[in-house]
């Protein structure tokens, strides 16, 4: 079977949506049994739900809400737990671009973008540190 429509368009792979569906399912009831921190439970069924509606940014966009209004707005430690690990693993690609880089502007721009996050990260440490003293 070709992969093109009758008029040359690129075809669209179907979604196993009831697979994907069980897969998430299954993750999130385990998550909850865990115990897992519930804005990653969160973030994750709001990724499921992108895929199986075609809506590739939505659960960026969620992740991005929970960061601004619970993390930061609101100041809850698990949302900054969240937010500050997704910052870290930003960071290291950025580190490691910066190795991997000549260019004098762009290492400048990739320093500063280094400063920044861990100026953000100092931030999301208190609010996690203030979280756990409430404990």
């Amino acid at each position: 079977m070709s992969d093109f429509s009758v008029d040359c368009n690129i075809r669209q792979k179907p979604i196993d949506t009831i697979g994907l569906s069980e897969e998430a399912r299954a993750k999130i009831m385990r998550c909850l049994s865990c115990g897992e921190n519930p804005y990653t439970v969160l973030t994750y069924a709001a990724e499921c739900i992108g895929k199986l509606s075609g809506d590739v940014t939505f659960g960026e966009r969620c992740r991005k809400a929970i960061g601004a209004v619970y993390a930061e707005g609101l100041a809850d430690p698990q949302a900054a737990e969240l937010k500050r690990q997704e910052l870290s693993e930003r960071r290291e690609r950025i580190k490691s671009a910066l190795w991997n880089t000549s260019d004098s502007d762009t290492r400048e721009r990739l320093i500063n973008s280094v400063r920044h996050i861990d100026t953000e990260l100092k931030k999301l440490d208190i609010i996690i540190e203030q979280g756990a003293n409430r404990r």
